[in-house]
């Protein structure tokens, strides 16, 4: 009798212990969703980032982490081959600020990251995801100080304007220059980024240069591309081009270049591409010294990123992979995100609207939060 009732204790005990692990282990599947939910698509949380990499501690500089040796020598003939029309040089050299926040950079002690991001006048939602995802220095905490900082000129839309005056006021992340905002002003935008580091700006260590339809992989660029560079003491990274068609004759092409312009020239010099540029802020006052210096040339790329570059002497250069960005309408998302982390090794993505920004930066949260 003793020993089935101890039987049948025991069966209970059991199925009371399973009852027990069931209820605990659903409840921790639901707060880990919760949890998950909260930390991906609402609230910017330092705690994705590993401890803070001593490539951004207190005392360290860019000027010791690599050995400096420039100049600005330009090349032979840039005159009668970039042949400018009116101006000869980029009106911001000498230019003024529109708007501009003067505390921007000295509000902060130390500052490991400054984003230069070129964005157009009535780019409102484009700006506005950007503040809300990858541009969010909330996320980076860990790895030090990012300010993500708006390049804009003049729109003659006195309500636009209006408008921007008060983004102005609300986030003072924006810098306007006193210029038309247009394609074929577009080099400017990034000679008022050079000018304004050079006067404003020299306590960054580095600055990475994008555009505001760009989703930009942070988490990689602090765990391996900055270090990575400081190791082998490369100076920029971007995807560098080296036989880059010149374009004649097609009137609608943007990239088009005037039939007295580069004569001769079958391929452009090497210039950076646009979207995703990584450089020291040591190199910055070069770069502004240079532009001073070299005739103006309408595509922004070659100008800025090529021709006013390749002016200083002394830059070494880490190439961006092909397989390292990407447009986003030719990811195959669905098969790219589910892979393990090093599979799937995006460092920036081109987006064509804001409901894609925000996709691919939580792939990018997910991917991170796996490793």
């Amino acid at each position: 009798m003793s020993a089935k009732n101890g039987t049948v204790t025991t069966d209970k005990s059991n199925k009371g212990l399973h009852l027990l692990k069931y209820i605990l282990f659903t409840f921790c599947m639901l707060f880990t969703f919760i949890e998950s939910y909260f930390a991906i698509f609402l609230v910017p949380s330092n705690r994705f980032a590993p401890k803070i990499n001593s490539w951004f501690s207190d005392r360290n500089t860019s000027s010791v982490m690599m050995n400096m040796s420039f100049k600005v020598k330009l090349k032979p003939g840039l005159m009668e081959l970039i042949n400018p029309t009116s101006p000869k040089y980029a009106l911001t050299i000498n230019g003024t600020y529109h708007l501009e926040n003067k505390n921007f950079c000295s509000e902060e002690r130390f500052l490991s990251l400054i984003v230069m991001i070129l964005s157009s006048t009535n780019n409102f939602k484009r700006r506005n995801v950007v503040r809300e995802t990858w541009g969010n220095s909330s996320y980076y905490l860990n790895y030090g100080t990012v300010k993500v900082l708006f390049v804009l000129g003049l729109t003659k839309d006195s309500s636009v304007q209006e408008q921007i005056e008060a983004e102005f006021n609300r986030s003072k992340d924006i810098l306007q220059g006193s210029f038309i905002d247009s394609y074929k002003n577009l080099s400017y935008k990034s000679v008022l980024g050079f000018k304004w580091l050079t006067e404003r700006c020299r306590k960054a260590k580095f600055v990475l240069k994008t555009d505001d339809d760009v989703v930009i992989n942070m988490f990689r660029i602090f765990d391996t591309d900055i270090p990575k560079m400081s190791i082998d003491q490369y100076h920029v990274h971007c995807q560098r081009r080296k036989k880059s068609k010149v374009i004649r004759g097609r009137i609608k092409e943007k990239t088009n270049v005037k039939p007295h312009q580069l004569r001769g020239l079958k391929y452009h010099m090497p210039y950076c591409h646009g979207q995703y540029v990584l450089f020291l802020n040591e190199i910055a006052p070069y770069l502004y010294e240079s532009a001073s210096m070299t005739p103006l040339f309408r595509i922004d790329d070659v100008f800025n990123y090529g021709i006013v570059m390749n002016n200083i002497v002394g830059l070494n250069y880490k190439q961006v992979r092909p397989d390292e960005r990407a447009l986003y309408e030719d990811i195959k998302i669905p098969v790219c995100w589910k892979q393990v982390y090093p599979k799937c090794r995006y460092l920036y993505v081109v987006t064509e609207d804001e409901s894609q920004t925000r996709g691919i930066w939580s792939s990018f949260m997910i991917q991170y939060r796996q490793t």
